[in-house]
């Protein structure tokens, strides 16, 4: 297996030993729609994951500011408190309890007992007053849980932002539809069905930069009427997403949740015709910036740029890549490579070339930019 694959998207070696850091890059590329744009985001953020690490592992809080515009609510009662994943995240919850002196539960998508682990092993809480822990939300016996904790006095904290694609959350009626930096979006409510639920208001709250300090900005409560439930979900909802939105905009790097933003948007299904095997003349070209190839598990895929999705692929068709790349060629002509590489297997390729054109890897030439090519 070749030690470098000759479609680098970056320079970053993370990049191509970890999928989930090639969604993010790949989702940076389409909202920016520039490669450069994409890695200059993308090298800050991997720069701020590693100082919000080691910034979290030191549990200090005193680079930290507090704004809050709570008037007029007993804090003594529960708050449903509505986050993102932006800016040094990972203090919020401790932030907010300090700030409050309440106990904040964090409801987490995923295994409870890692979040213990991350929480016991991070942060030393023995001197506080105030606790952090996790609620699992996997079931209907959990939203009893939550529900009862909110309604015990404690402070919820959700990020709202999280990951839209975990199995073991079933889409239901808190799905409402948003517009999120020049999508439309499907976004959960839960957040709004939790104070709907239990008559608890909701904040929004959230970290950014300024001037080398960090600052919690914590909106003033928001109540969710009893009555048009459907358009206060969605207003709140559309709300939380307008705010996260100046945010992101003014600072991208600082928004972690890039891998999920694909899952996010609503798109209409684009069907092209899958007609190149009977087109001998057809001239197509591989387009560079719709995929890269990576190395995984002792593996070669092609991963689709704006789509979550990696199709393993094989040394010659790799090598087919590598030699068509930016190059007009049709179906004979690859062929005709093929076959000197290896003849049994030009069906294959000719299959994955059709599947790769059908998914947008591989485009038609336009016939201005083909005549462009050939007079040079």
């Amino acid at each position: 297996m070749k030690n470098t694959i000759t479609i680098p998207v970056t320079d970053y070696n993370e990049l191509f030993s970890n999928i989930f850091l090639s969604k993010i890059f790949s989702n940076l590329l389409y909202h920016f729609k520039s490669r450069e744009k994409a890695e200059v985001i993308f090298k800050k953020l991997l720069n701020i994951y590693r100082v919000n690490y080691n910034m979290v592992e030191k549990a200090d809080f005193s680079d930290f500011i507090i704004k809050s515009n709570i008037k007029s609510y007993n804090t003594n009662n529960g708050l449903i408190i509505a986050t993102s994943h932006f800016g040094y995240f990972p203090f919020i919850p401790f932030l907010i309890a300090e700030f409050f002196k309440k106990s904040v539960a964090i409801i987490v998508l995923g295994n409870k007992e890692f979040y213990v682990r991350e929480i016991e092993s991070r942060y030393d809480m023995k001197d506080k007053a105030v606790d952090v822990y996790p609620l699992e939300l996997t079931s209907k016996t959990s939203i009893v849980q939550i529900i009862k904790a909110v309604k015990e006095g404690h402070y919820v904290l959700v990020y709202s932002d999280a990951n839209y694609s975990q199995p073991n959350v079933k889409e239901g009626n808190d799905i409402v539809l948003c517009h999120f930096l020049g999508h439309e979006i499907k976004a959960r409510a839960g957040f709004c069905k939790l104070s709907y639920l239990t008559g608890i208001p909701i904040v929004f709250a959230f970290m950014e930069n300024r001037e080398d300090r960090y600052q919690l900005n914590i909106s003033d409560v928001i109540h969710i009427g009893k009555t048009d439930k459907k358009d206060n979900f969605r207003l709140v909802t559309q709300s939380f997403y307008t705010e996260l939105e100046k945010y992101v905009n003014n600072a991208p790097e600082y928004w972690f949740m890039w891998n999920i933003f694909d899952d996010l948007i609503i798109r209409e299904k684009n069907i092209i015709n899958n007609y190149i095997l009977n087109n001998e003349t057809k001239k197509m070209k591989f387009d560079k910036n719709n995929f890269f190839c990576f190395e995984y598990g002792n593996k070669i895929y092609i991963h689709f740029v704006n789509k979550f999705s990696n199709v393993k692929i094989n040394h010659l068709l790799l090598s087919v890549i590598e030699n068509f790349l930016d190059k007009y060629f049709t179906m004979s002509e690859l062929r005709d490579y093929v076959e000197v590489k290896e003849k049994s297997l030009v069906p294959y390729i000719e299959k994955s070339i059709a599947f790769l054109f059908k998914e947008g890897i591989i485009l038609e030439a336009e016939q201005n930019s083909f005549n462009i090519a050939m007079s040079k």
